[in-house]
C-alpha cells in the first residue's frame, strides 16, 4: 500500500521545468478513427489517398477491437467515404472507377443516410459521368435508385431531375406525408380482445367496457396494456355513475405507474397533483452492490467514463446505446446507467430504465428525483424564439421533441427523419425550399421548420393538440380517415384510444404526460385537457 502511494505520488509531483504533467484519457481507438472519418466526410477538399486510407482502417477496426459499439456508423461511413470518392476519380476523369465507387456506396449506404451524404457537388459529378459514359442503361439504373431516395423539391435532386427528363424515366412519386407505406406491426395474443374493449368504450357502451376489462385482466394479467385497460374499466365506472367502485383502480394506477399517461388521467379524476405522491429519496448511484453487468458491460462503462473525460458526449452516448440489455442488469446497475446518461446528456434512457422499473414493480419507480431526470430542459432559447414566431406553446415542442429524439440533434430515425424534432426531408423542404438536407441536424434551423410544420397542422385541426401530433406522427390523411369514422360527440379520450396504430397512439399520449410533467416542474397549473382537443 505505501508502495502504490509513493508511486502515485511520485507521478503528481511538477516535472522539471515546473508545471505539472496532465493526465490524458486514452480514448478507444474505434472513436478516435469515427471522429476522424466524420471530417473527413465532410472535408471540402480530401485526396484520394485520404479517403482509401481512412476506408482502410475502418474496415480493419471490427478486428482489431474488442467491444467496438460503433461497428454499424463505422460500416456506414466507409460508403460515405465512398461517395466522396466517386466525386473525386470523376473530377480526375476515372470515370469507370467512379461509378464502380457509386455502385458500391449505393448497394451498401443505408437509404435513409443518403439525402445527409449525397450533395449538389455529388449530383454534379454523377451528371458528368453520365454525360461520358458509355453505358447509358447502367446509368439509368443509378438514376432510378437516387430519385427513389433523395427528396425531388431538394437542390441535391435538381441534376438528377435534368437526367432523368433526358432519359424519361419514370420516377417514384412523394408526397408530404410523416411516414411513408403503411404500419406492419405484430399483433399480440390480446390485440383482438382489445379491440373490442377499445370499441365499446369508443360507442359509450360503459357496461360493456368494464366487464370485458375485467376479463381481460384476468386472461392477459401481464399484459402491456394492463394499465390501459384499467383505466378504461375505471372511466367506464364513473361515467355510469360507479365512482366508488373507480376511486380504488385510479388509485392503482398511480402506485404501480405514476409516470404513464394514464397516472396522468387518474391523477385529475381523483384531483391529485402526482408530484405530491412520490417519494422524496434520491436516487443515488450505489455502492458495492452487484450491478449484473456481463464483463463486455463493465469494459463499455470504462470507455463511456473515459469519453466523458474527453469530453465527446457523442462517443459516450453511442456506448451507452449498446448497453440495453435492461432485463439482465440489477436495479443498482440500471441506477449506475441513469447516472452515466445524465452526465452523457442521453436523454432517452430514463424513461426506459423507468419503464423495466415498472415492470418489476421496484420502489425506485416512486422515487421524485425522476421528474427532473425524465423531463429536462435544453435547447430552451431555440425553442422560444421558434414558439413565438409561430405562436406554438414552447411547452408543447418540448415536449413533442422529447419524445421524438430525447435531445439528440445528430438523431436519424428509421424512416429517414432527421434531428430534433425528427423532420422528414420532404416535409423540411416543403417548409424551406433553401436548406441542404444535412443542415437538418442544426438544431435552431429544425426547431424553426419543426415548430412551423407543426403550427400548419394545429391550424388545421383548429388548435386541436391530439390531433396535430396525430398528424406529426402518421400525416393528416390517416388522422382526417381517424376522425371522421368516430362517433358523434367523442371526445379527446374516444379519439386517443381509437387511434389504430399503437405507434402513433402511444406518441400522442407520451407527449402529452410530458406537457403535465414539465408543467408540473416549471410550477404551472395541469393542463386542461378537452380544452386541446376539438
Amino acid at each position: 500500500m505505501i508502495l502504490r502511494l509513493l508511486i502515485a505520488g511520485f507521478f503528481l509531483l511538477p516535472c522539471a521545468w515546473g508545471k505539472s504533467p496532465r493526465q490524458v484519457p486514452k480514448i478507444p481507438q474505434d472513436h478516435i478513427l469515427y471522429r476522424q472519418a466524420e471530417k473527413l466526410v465532410k472535408k471540402k477538399k480530401p485526396t484520394l489517398s485520404e479517403l482509401e486510407g481512412m476506408q482502410s482502417q475502418l474496415l480493419q477496426v471490427p478486428l482489431s477491437i474488442e467491444v467496438n459499439s460503433l461497428e454499424d456508423e463505422l460500416k456506414t461511413l466507409v460508403y460515405a467515404l465512398e461517395v466522396r470518392r466517386f466525386e473525386l476519380l470523376v473530377s480526375l476523369k476515372q470515370t469507370d472507377l467512379a461509378l464502380a465507387a457509386l455502385s458500391r456506396a449505393l448497394n451498401e449506404l443505408p437509404t435513409i443516410r443518403w439525402p445527409l451524404y449525397f450533395s449538389e457537388r455529388s449530383a454534379t459529378a454523377l451528371e458528368r459521368a453520365c454525360s461520358k459514359q458509355l453505358r447509358p442503361a447502367l446509368c439509368e439504373y443509378w438514376l432510378k435508385r437516387l430519385s427513389e431516395v433523395l427528396p425531388k423539391n431538394s437542390k441535391e435532386f435538381q441534376p438528377i431531375l435534368t437526367l432523368v427528363a433526358s432519359l424519361t424515366l419514370v420516377t417514384t412519386s412523394v408526397t408530404g406525408e410523416r411516414l411513408s407505406g403503411t404500419y406492419t406491426e405484430k399483433r399480440e395474443k390480446d390485440d383482438d380482445a382489445l379491440g373490442l374493449i377499445v370499441a365499446a368504450f369508443t360507442r359509450k357502451d360503459y357496461v360493456e367496457t368494464a366487464n370485458l376489462g375485467q376479463k381481460f385482466l384476468l386472461e392477459f394479467p401481464k399484459s402491456s396494456h394492463q394499465f390501459r385497460i384499467r383505466f378504461l374499466i375505471a372511466e367506464s365506472l364513473s361515467r355510469n355513475n360507479r365512482g366508488a367502485e373507480a376511486l380504488p383502480i385510479f388509485e392503482e394506477i398511480i402506485q404501480k405507474a405514476p409516470w404513464s399517461w394514464y397516472a396522468v388521467l387518474a391523477g385529475r379524476r381523483l384531483n391529485k397533483n402526482l408530484k405530491d405522491q412520490l417519494l422524496q429519496s434520491p436516487l443515488a448511484p450505489y455502492v458495492g452492490e452487484d450491478f449484473g453487468f456481463s464483463p463486455w458491460d463493465e469494459l463499455k462503462v470504462q470507455r463511456v467514463h473515459t469519453l466523458l473525460k474527453a469530453k465527446d458526449l457523442n462517443g459516450a452516448r453511442l456506448e451507452l446505446e449498446a448497453m440495453s440489455r435492461y432485463r439482465q442488469y440489477s436495479d443498482a446497475g440500471l441506477v449506475q446507467i441513469l447516472d452515466l446518461s445524465k452526465q452523457v446528456g442521453f436523454a432517452s434512457v430514463p424513461l426506459k430504465i423507468l419503464a423495466e422499473l415498472v415492470q418489476r414493480q421496484s420502489p425506485l419507480v416512486r422515487v421524485s428525483d425522476w421528474a427532473q431526470v425524465a423531463f429536462p430542459k435544453m435547447y430552451s432559447k431555440e425553442i422560444e424564439t421558434a414558439g413565438n414566431e409561430k405562436i406554438v406553446d414552447p411547452i408543447l415542442t418540448m415536449s413533442l421533441i422529447k419524445q421524438e429524439s430525447a435531445f439528440y440533434a445528430q438523431a436519424v430515425s428509421a424512416s429517414g427523419a432527421l434531428g430534433l424534432m425528427q423532420l422528414m426531408p420532404v416535409t423540411a423542404l416543403e417548409m424551406d425550399g433553401a436548406i441542404a438536407l444535412a443542415d437538418l441536424h442544426d438544431p435552431a434551423l429544425n426547431i424553426r421548420l419543426g415548430v412551423g410544420y407543426l403550427a400548419q397542422l394545429l391550424q388545421r385541426y383548429e388548435g386541436s393538440w391530439p390531433a396535430a401530433l396525430a398528424a406529426y406522427n402518421a400525416g393528416p390523411t390517416r388522422v382526417n380517415r381517424w376522425r371522421k369514422d368516430l362517433p358523434q360527440g367523442a371526445g379527446i379520450h374516444e379519439f386517443i384510444e381509437s387511434i389504430p396504430y399503437r405507434e402513433t397512439r402511444d406518441y400522442v399520449t407520451s407527449i402529452l404526460r410530458n406537457v403535465y410533467w414539465y408543467r408540473l416542474n416549471l410550477g404551472l397549473p395541469p393542463l386542461d385537457l378537452e380544452a386541446t382537443y376539438k
